[in-house]
């Protein structure tokens, strides 16, 4: 590997893999290795690693970003989303940075439906203000894909009552399932408040989802 390690067999990077974490009793975690050998098996496809990365978010969250990009790389979208929510819901996830990155991820799964359990966490982040505004943002983002009545309900009263303008225009965007008569007379008193509220709402009407009303 030292001699030429972008070219190296990749049963040589399985096996340097499997003896240095897979096998490892070390203490020592060498993130450089890691991040190596995950990309050579992302760029081969080869989902080797995939069982150990698994169960990584909880020892090593400052990887996060590294095993979702393997999980996508080698398409196993539906087997990690499930491990991925397992962690989510446990006592483990408390780092606010590592959630926002899980969840963004989770957007941009197709095909995947969060359980119930996972969408009321969602639900509640949405809506916690002591929680970040950047968690609290991706996840009204999230949760407006399966927004249930209620949910559109908290989003308009959100929209009406707060007085950061990012955040008015944040709900006009994840409004668009609301019943179009009222989405879109709260849209005309939104309108008039900034010029950023007037391009969130064209932005959400050439998304329109609604039915007609």
């Amino acid at each position: 590997m030292e001699s030429d390690p972008e070219t190296v067999d990749i049963s040589i990077i399985k096996r340097t893999f499997e003896y240095f974490f897979i096998n490892s009793e070390q203490a020592h975690f060498d993130k450089t290795l890691f991040r190596f050998l995950i990309k050579r098996l992302s760029n081969a496809t080869d989902t080797f690693g995939v069982e150990y990365c698994k169960a990584l978010f909880e020892r090593h969250p400052e990887e996060t970003a590294t095993l979702l990009k393997y999980f996508k790389q080698v398409d196993v979208l539906s087997e990690a989303f499930e491990a991925i929510e397992k962690f989510l819901l446990s006592s483990e996830a408390i780092y606010h940075y590592q959630n926002y990155q899980i969840i963004e991820w989770l957007d941009l799964v197709e095909g995947v439906d969060p359980s119930e359990n996972l969408l009321t966490l969602i639900r509640k982040w949405a809506f916690d203000n002591a929680k970040p505004y950047y968690l609290r943002s991706i996840s009204r983002k999230y949760l407006q894909k399966f927004a249930n009545v209620s949910d559109l309900e908290m989003f308009e009263k959100l929209c009406k009552e707060t007085s950061h303008i990012v955040e008015q225009a944040e709900m006009i965007c994840v409004m668009q399932k609301m019943e179009k008569n009222r989405r879109n007379s709260t849209y005309a008193r939104m309108e008039k408040k900034n010029i950023l509220n007037k391009s969130a709402i064209k932005y959400a009407k050439t998304m329109d989802v609604t039915p007609s009303s």
